[in-house]
């Protein structure tokens, strides 16, 4: 009852909000790399906090993950649309995101302390005093991932639907089911915005409302809060290694995106149209088309990893694997950039 409430409540808050976005600014304008065609509310990210808030608040959970949440996501929140409204700098967004998930290493205790045995089966690698470093590195990773696959209607939603989807399921699969109630709010919460978001898929036309880097920060926020606990400890439900791959295609396109525009001259946080989903609208594939091919490829690859912990596949066969899947997707996206850099 409780995640139904969530689900309702975020839609409500959303449709409240979409139709004041306006007043208040946070509207998304036509332009630049931007290729919608009018205005758009950006106040997905709102709406989602104000769920996931709800649902905390609903459910039995440990008062310092209560507040920890509220914190970490009131700073993402703020940051977030002062980034809408007026495009903050990337040192604001960045130390943001850093800041948020100091909050929840510290008052909720969800920190990285080892990778698994992602080298060998004899020694899992152990973070020692890099616990920390490594958590916000990993996490402003994982938050940036989702930012840069914001780019399509239904994509960043719908990429993160299959992670939490792929987590739900190892919690069931494990047998640990503490982290049940927190990864189902969220599920209600991103289902809420896609039935704002991608309307397109059914054929209701264009989306309604934006996350916005709002809702892209406290999403990739919430998937990294999530992957970080569920790999962690004794009780861990999967392998940090099984992360990597219930993520991959967001992973995928963020590293290889951050690598390939140095390589040509340009700021790896430079805004461009060379995300594999602009490559596929270019070659002609709807928005529709791009997005299912999106949704089925993290679908594919987050059951490759899920089947591999099922099947007890050793760790570093699948971390060497994750590393050669990846470097064949940048030598195509490389090749793919070398054509268009071709074209008159």
């Amino acid at each position: 009852m409780a995640i139904l409430l969530v689900f309702l409540a975020t839609l409500v808050v959303l449709e409240g909000l979409r139709r004041n976005a306006g007043q208040i600014g946070l509207m998304s304008i036509p332009g630049a790399h931007r290729r919608h065609s009018c205005p758009t509310p950006l106040v997905g990210g709102i709406g989602v906090f104000a769920g996931i808030m709800l649902g905390l608040w609903l459910l039995p959970f440990q008062q310092e993950v209560r507040v920890a949440m509220a914190l970490a996501g009131t700073i993402l929140v703020v940051t977030g649309i002062w980034d809408d409204i007026l495009e903050a700098q990337f040192a604001v967004r960045f130390a943001a995101q850093a800041l948020a998930v100091g909050v929840i290493a510290w008052m909720a205790d969800v920190s990285l302390r080892d990778l698994g045995y992602i080298l060998n089966t004899n020694h899992s690698v152990s973070l020692g005093q890099w616990s920390i470093a490594l958590t916000i590195f990993a996490a402003v990773g994982v938050i940036n991932a989702i930012n840069m696959s914001d780019g399509l209607d239904g994509l960043a939603g719908g990429l993160s639907l299959v992670t939490c989807s792929a987590l739900l399921i190892a919690c069931y699969t494990a047998g640990k089911l503490e982290y049940v109630p927190l990864v189902a709010i969220v599920i209600a919460a991103l289902l809420a915005i896609m039935f704002f978001n991608a309307r397109r898929i059914f054929g209701l036309g264009a989306a309604r409302v934006y996350l916005g880097n709002t809702g892209s920060l406290l999403v990739g926020f919430l998937l990294a809060w999530l992957l970080i606990a569920t790999t962690q400890g004794e009780g861990r439900v999967m392998a940090p290694v099984t992360a990597l791959w219930v993520f991959a295609l967001p992973l995928f396109d963020a590293v290889a995106v951050l690598l390939r525009r140095p390589i040509q001259g340009r700021s790896p946080f430079h805004a461009d149209r060379r995300h594999y989903h602009h490559y596929l609208l270019d070659d002609g594939f709807s928005v529709n088309q791009t997005l299912v091919i999106s949704i089925f490829s993290a679908v594919v690859l987050a059951g490759i990893g899920l089947s591999a912990e099922v099947n007890e596949v050793p760790e570093h066969v699948m971390f060497y694997t994750f590393l050669i899947l990846f470097a064949v997707y940048l030598l195509i996206m490389l090749a793919l950039d070398l054509g268009k850099n071709r074209l008159p």
